[in-house]
């Protein structure tokens, strides 16, 4: 029997600078948002041995965006931002012995994007945003004495979204759901060898979970 809980507090700000979407204007934004998600797995491995599985991923990313109106409608722009994901399990063996891990990666991120915008109306309009990030940072993982890695990774991607004017100068904005490509890549250095021990980790195709999901207010000038 398997039983899951989630968590889920996610918080996006962005705050842009834009009159209207024409070609000189410029955005300047940000994303603060954060994620948790918890579980417990009850079953039983093929030697009969672990009983069941309790586990907890958090992840924080702090984004601001500066953006450049290049056409009409059409915008460019590049993020510098961080991310920290803590993930950690216990494992109960039907001994009642238990068996933690614990994993922290925290990288430097930095996101080029582009967005274009179709109005549905004067006070409403929806847009498209690719993007390609690269990362880069450490991960420790363990429990006592935690091994150490570097951490390589890109991707890319595209979301949908709406902006809504509620004034002149102020927009709520929210996307939601992303098709992309992503890769990240852990290296391990051994102290007693030369050689590297590596975890990659590979994710594509069609992401709608909540954790895609952004809200924001814009200020436009």
């Amino acid at each position: 029997m398997k039983h899951s809980f989630t968590i889920i507090f996610l918080l996006s700000l962005s705050i842009s600078s834009y009159a209207q979407f024409e070609k000189g204007g410029k955005q300047v934004g940000g994303v603060l948002s954060a994620f948790q998600n918890q579980s417990k797995n009850g079953f039983t491995t093929s030697d009969g041995f672990i009983r069941s599985t309790e586990s907890t991923v958090t992840e924080i990313q702090i984004l601001p965006r500066l953006g450049f109106f290049v056409n009409d409608n059409i915008s460019v722009g590049f993020g510098l931002g961080y991310s920290r994901i803590s993930s950690s399990s216990t494992q109960v063996a039907v001994n009642e012995q238990t068996f933690d891990t614990k994993s922290v990666t925290s990288t430097l991120q930095v996101v080029f994007f582009s967005r274009f915008h179709k109005s549905i109306s004067d006070d409403f309009s929806f847009f498209i945003q690719p993007t390609a990030t690269g990362s880069f940072g450490s991960s420790l993982v363990g429990t006592d004495d935690p091994l150490e890695a570097d951490v390589l990774g890109y991707g890319i991607g595209v979301s949908p979204g709406f902006v809504f004017m509620v004034s002149e100068k102020f927009g709520l904005e929210a996307t939601f759901g992303r098709l992309g490509y992503s890769r990240q890549t852990q290296t391990f250095e051994e102290s007693d060898t030369d050689d590297a021990i590596k975890n990659i980790n590979t994710n594509y195709g069609i992401d709608i979970s909540l954790r895609t999901f952004e809200l924001g207010l814009q200020y436009y000038f």
